[in-house]
């Protein structure tokens, strides 16, 4: 799948990972500081001052004339190009021997054959012309103070008489001498930390366009619409699936899967209830053109979401005073009737191989709590069988579909992943179709496509996906909020202490 990335959704982006920008950022300025302190070396700055002058003598004028300056700024320019020369710096390294010894020496300069580099030695010294004027600076910058002041002084020793010797027009004039420096002059901490942090921080945003590049998972539903021409039939928020709630019943409060649903969660946010009202919404009316209003609830893999997803699909459509059956059909690994604290003695597989009756096998599950009440029937998975396909896929299991339909409004039929066996694929036949669930950043797009692939078959006929499990770019906690034009509704927390007060003692019940 291509991706494409706006301004807008980068920058969307890079604040949803702000935390890994920052601490990569903390971390290079980090390593930068103690990069600097202890790995580069400190070095020290001496300087002096030359004055160029025209004529060796000017006690004969009282004024210095234009063509004056401006010839030593000519001149200024050539005694610096004769003074980096390399008899000049030839001559200040003998000097620096001399008086320092080589093994002081060795210590800031490389000397092979016993004798100071020439090139490293110029590289320390700097000379520049000032503000474009007849002054120039001589300024060495090396690993020892004393070292660094020595070539300034050397070059006020020597080159007066270089200069006239070579030049023999003008002079120069030292203006005080290079004096030993206090403080080291480099390396500069803030700078290095300053790049070492902007490197971190580069690295960082580098990362997180590749891991998004890369990331092959379900996380845009508009996308994945427009790619698979499948309806969008809604998303939930990523914490739906931890919602539970806690029966008076003693038996079933040793379930910790027990009774999922929403509106009898007092912690449900508003948006997570809104969003399967509209997943119900949408349901109802793709249903409304098909003979059938059974419909299968399955996935492309497992841990997609698919048995809660059913759960709390059931409950809702329950709440519209609908009939509903829910029939958990994934006889391999059931899971609905833990959701809801119920028996699994008997179920699908009983009623298949005709050990029991359909209606022997219904369970209802029953809420109330204040003015809101429900209920709906719910038809375990029952013993497992050694043959679950084939029971699936047989005539008896048509026929159980067919019975059901004269008494309910609405068929739920829970089933296994559809690329992991052919359950769902055997059962969909027999209804108006199947519901497809994703999980947001979890179900790969090359497994959503594949599960396509496998419902491409005659008589089957896909109702759209649900994407769950959706982290939103900012989410309330405490309180939450949902607008729509001009009217807004909230639940908040003390409408939520209101309701547990109302609702203290409230239960689900469930007839067998």
């Amino acid at each position: 799948m291509k991706k494409e990335l706006t301004i807008e959704q980068l920058i969307r982006l890079f604040i949803s990972k702000l935390w890994i920008i920052i601490i990569l950022a903390v971390l290079g300025g980090s390593s930068g500081y103690l990069y600097v302190k202890n790995c580069v070396p400190l070095k020290y700055t001496s300087s002096i001052t030359m004055y160029v002058r025209n004529s060796k003598t000017t006690d004969d004028k009282d004024y210095i004339a234009a063509g004056d300056l401006s010839a030593a700024q000519s001149l200024a320019a050539t005694y610096m190009t004769i003074l980096q020369d390399d008899v000049v710096i030839s001559k200040i390294a003998s000097m620096l021997t001399e008086q320092y010894g080589s093994e002081r020496i060795s210590q800031v300069f490389s000397m092979p054959y016993g004798e100071i580099s020439k090139t490293e030695l110029k590289s320390c010294i700097n000379m520049s012309a000032i503000n474009d004027t007849e002054v120039f600076s001589i300024s060495s910058e090396t690993k020892d103070a004393v070292i660094s002041a020595a070539i300034c002084n050397y070059y006020e020793e020597i080159a007066p008489d270089i200069l006239e010797r070579m030049v023999g027009a003008g002079s120069v004039a030292v203006v005080g001498s290079a004096e030993v420096a206090n403080g080291p002059s480099s390396p500069d901490e803030n700078r290095y930390v300053a790049l070492a942090a902007v490197l971190g921080l580069s690295i960082a945003c580098l990362i997180i366009i590749l891991i998004y590049l890369i990331d092959n998972s379900l996380k845009n539903p508009e996308q994945i619409s427009n790619t698979f021409s499948i309806p969008l039939l809604g998303t939930v928020d990523r914490d739906y699936k931890t919602l539970r709630i806690k029966s008076s019943d003693n038996k079933r409060k040793q379930n910790r899967n027990e009774a999922l649903t929403l509106t009898d969660a007092d912690n449900c946010s508003f948006s997570i209830i809104e969003s399967f009202k509209t997943i119900r919404t949408n349901i109802i009316f793709s249903l409304a053109a098909s003979d059938h209003h059974s419909f299968v609830i399955s996935s492309a893999n497992p841990q997609d979401g698919k048995s809660t997803t059913a759960a709390n699909l059931a409950v809702t459509m329950a709440q519209t005073d609908a009939k509903i059956l829910l029939i958990d059909a994934d006889l391999r690994k059931p899971s609905i009737h833990s959701h809801f604290g119920l028996d699994n003695k008997e179920g699908v597989t009983s009623v298949l191989s005709r050990m029991s009756t359909l209606d022997k096998c219904i369970q209802t599950v029953r809420s109330k709590k204040g003015s809101t009440s429900y209920s709906f029937d719910v038809l375990t998975s029952g013993p497992k069988p050694p043959n679950p396909s084939e029971l699936l896929c047989s005539e008896k299991m048509e026929n159980l579909l067919s019975e059901a339909a004269k008494t309910y409004d609405y068929i739920l039929i829970d089933s296994p992943p559809v690329n992991v066996v052919t359950d769902a694929i055997c059962v969909a036949k027999f209804t108006a179709g199947m519901v497809l669930i994703g999980n947001y950043g979890h179900t790969k797009f090359i497994d959503f496509e594949k599960a396509i692939h496998n419902l491409s078959v005659p008589n089957i006929h896909i109702l759209g996906f649900i994407l769950n499990n959706v982290v939103r770019s900012s989410q309330t906690t405490s309180e939450t909020k949902g607008v729509y034009g001009r009217y807004e509704y909230t639940q908040g927390k003390t409408e939520n202490k209101n309701k547990k007060k109302t609702n203290a003692g409230s239960k689900v019940k469930v007839r067998k």
